[in-house]
């Protein structure tokens, strides 16, 4: 990869796609964690503790609800399910307090509304039951977080604790 990696979210993705693959825009996906300076993961310890947040969260068995409205003009499906704010709220709390900086403050913390986008291109937002056992790093290599190549790597989602 030519470009350094600038910018992550941290995402649940319906489809799986193979780790290094780069796209030009975020696929359908239910965001965890809104995007953030990907250098905060390279601080000593965050990416250890970050490891021990996924491997409590269990495997997450999520359901798409009612349409919502959240930010944007596209329709979204409001996620509900067992661990996924839990896992969140941990995530938030372990980046914040590592100093990172995000791109959409107002929908963290107890503001986190879980959706799914109904993009035009995809229709994964009409399942109703979804299950994930990875969380995908996707990174960004631009500068901004609107343009430039989306480059995805998974960590498992562990089995310590059945949600």
């Amino acid at each position: 990869m030519a470009a350094p990696l600038n910018h992550t979210t941290l995402a649940l993705t319906p489809h799986r796609y193979p780790d290094g693959y780069e796209s030009p825009k975020v696929p359908a996906h239910i965001t965890v964690i809104p995007w953030f300076k990907s250098s905060i993961l390279e601080r000593p310890g965050v990416q250890d503790r970050m490891d021990i947040i996924m491997e409590c969260a269990g495997v997450l068995s999520l359901q798409a609800d009612e349409l919502i409205e959240v930010g944007n003009s596209l329709p979204a499906r409001r996620i509900r399910g067992g661990g996924l704010n839990w896992l969140h709220s941990t995530l938030y709390g372990e980046l914040l307090s590592a100093g990172a900086k995000f791109s959409d403050p107002q929908w963290l913390g107890k503001n986190y509304t879980p959706h799914i986008t109904m993009k035009p291109e995809d229709d994964i937002a009409k399942a109703v039951d979804m299950h994930f056992d990875e969380i995908a790093y996707i990174h960004n290599v631009a500068q901004d977080n609107s343009r430039g190549i989306k480059v995805f790597q998974y960590a498992p989602l562990g089995t310590m604790v059945e949600v």
